[in-house]
This record gives structure tokens, sequence and C-alpha cells, in this order.
């Protein structure tokens, strides 16, 4: 049976979902459009599609009062320069709106963030794996954080 409201009702949800594939389409724009690619913990074993001209920074948080830091295990040196960054340069990306205010307690073993920088030479697809290890227990990490990520045009 016809019914006027079926149709309309239709209408809507077609509606709803072009403007949904649009945002989107406008979301995975706006990202390869991005300088900077910031990544945490929380996009742990996540796979990225980004732009060779983009920098990636990945910010991880630790507590260097237990003696753990994070340390670049693994990434393809013919497709990456990386550095970690020091406090000057965290400040610098937290002034650029890159990085969010970090917020220093002070106290002894209080949690930090590491920020490690990772700048495409060439295209290509690589993984990269930052480990949470002590230095005097490197094959040991408590943490892993790895990534893997295709560089494009």
């Amino acid at each position: 049976m016809f019914s006027p409201y079926r149709l309309r009702f239709g209408g809507i949800l077609l509606q709803i979902l072009g403007l949904t594939l649009a945002l989107t389409e406008m979301h995975t724009v706006a990202a390869l459009e991005r300088k900077y690619i910031v990544v945490h913990e929380k996009d742990n074993r996540a796979e990225l599609r980004m732009r060779s001209s983009q920098t990636l920074i990945v910010d991880l948080v630790s507590q260097p009062g237990t003696g753990y830091t994070w340390k670049i295990f693994r990434f393809d040196e013919t497709l990456w320069k990386s550095n970690r960054l020091d406090a000057s340069d965290i400040k610098e990306l937290v002034k650029g709106h890159v990085l969010r205010e970090r917020v220093q307690s002070g106290l002894p073993g209080s949690e930090e963030e590491q920020v490690f920088q990772f700048v495409p030479k060439m295209q290509g697809s690589t993984e990269i794996e930052i480990r949470y290890v002590r230095p005097w227990e490197p094959a040991v990490p408590a943490r892993a954080f790895k990534l893997r990520v295709e560089l494009t045009n």
C-alpha cells in the first residue's frame, strides 16, 4: 500500500546518509591537508595513511620515576627521519595548537609525555614500533606502541 509518510521518512533517511558520507569524506580530506598528524597511545596498532609532506607526531605518556622510558625500537630509516622532541620543541607545537597544553604537576613520580617526531623522506609503507622499556632491561618491554603507515604524495 502506498503511503506518503513512508516516502517522506525514506527521503529523510537518504538525506541523513548523504550528509554522513559527505562529512566523512570532508574529515578524510581535512586529515590529509594538515601539516601534522598527531597520534597517542590510544591509537596503538592503527593503520594510518598520510602524505609525504606531513609530519607524524607520536605523543606517549610515561612515568620516568619507574625507570621506564619510550624508545624507538623499529622504523624504516630510508622512509623517515626521526627524533625525540625536547621541551622547547614541544612548547612550540603547543603554541601552534598542534599539541594540547601540558599540565605539569611537579610531583616526583608524576606522569610525563614523551613526544617523537617522524618526518617522511619518501613514499612507501612501513611500521613504526616504540617500546616502553627500562634501559637495563631492553628486551622486556612493559608496553609497545605500533603504527602501520602508508606514505603517499
